[in-house]
């Protein structure tokens, strides 16, 4: 399980922002306690729904 501060290094951006995500439902996750925990899988499906796709013009390192 990853804990908001960990997704959010890992998208980089705030955990401000992940905890928002998780209040408005995007981001499906569990409290332990006074822990918040996100599943990987519940991790993975949320990256694989919001990814972003460049725009026309813009660089994909991934085609390189």
């Amino acid at each position: 399980m990853l804990s908001p501060a960990e997704i959010a290094r890992r998208l980089g951006v705030s955990k401000r922002t992940v905890l928002r995500w998780i209040e408005t439902g995007l981001l499906p996750a569990y409290r332990i306690g006074t822990l918040i925990r996100v599943h990987h899988e519940d991790f993975s499906t949320f990256l694989a729904r919001h990814r972003t796709i460049p725009m026309a013009g813009e660089s994909d390192d991934r085609e390189k």
